[in-house]
């Protein structure tokens, strides 16, 4: 049997990123008064009508915060990670390798199925080491499946013809996603899952049983 690899995004999968960046960080530090219905789109600059260096400023300044080393695991999400069954898991995150110690150091706390090295691909800031986006890095890892809440990062990944597992965000709506997309042999590589784990593990067997 040809093994099945999958990969999980960090932020908002494994993580509760944007609720600590936006609701908690910039609301108390920013002068923000940011609920969570406001949180439509992942850009700052979009969300907040400021200039994007202005947004990836606030994102760098998050990553010193009290907020950010604070954050915890998604509920029910180390234990699922453990329950999927995967000749291979592995995390390609977005983060920057600036705070690559930190985030390794978490994921080997806290999730200790995950085959290392993981993977930055760092769109946050422009010193990315990886110019690729996660849909080639998928294709280069030989991972069938990845775990994404981002709009962008599904679709290339699906573009490529590997599998997503999407958790319902405000940020990544179906109509959104639709505005993004028509072409329905893409659209139906996306799984979108309401709920967060374990929702998104019984996703993953359902279509594990199917394959």
């Amino acid at each position: 049997m040809t093994d099945f690899n999958v990969a999980f995004d960090m932020d908002d999968v494994l993580v509760p990123f944007y609720e600590y960046m936006a609701l908690r960080f910039m609301n108390k530090y920013k002068g923000t008064n940011l609920v969570w219905e406001d949180l439509t789109d992942y850009k700052l600059s979009v969300v907040c009508d400021i200039a994007r260096e202005e947004g990836s400023q606030i994102v760098l300044d998050f990553y010193k915060s009290n907020e950010f080393l604070s954050m915890p695991p998604i509920e029910g999400s180390i234990e699922s990670v453990e329950n999927i069954e995967a000749d291979k898991k592995t995390i390609i995150t977005s983060r920057p390798e600036l705070i690559k110690r930190f985030t390794d150091h978490f994921i080997l706390g806290n999730y200790t199925d995950i085959d290392h090295p993981i993977i930055y691909s760092d769109h946050w800031t422009d010193q990315a080491s990886i110019n690729k986006n996660k849909g080639e890095i998928c294709n280069e890892l030989e991972i069938q499946l990845m775990f994404e809440d981002r709009i962008k990062h599904a679709l290339d990944c699906a573009r490529k013809e590997v599998l997503v597992i999407m958790p319902e965000y405000p940020w990544n709506s179906q109509r959104q996603l639709l505005k993004r997309e028509r072409n329905p042999e893409v659209l139906e590589r996306i799984h979108r899952v309401q709920g967060l784990w374990p929702e998104m593990e019984q996703k993953y067997n359902d279509i594990r049983e199917k394959l």
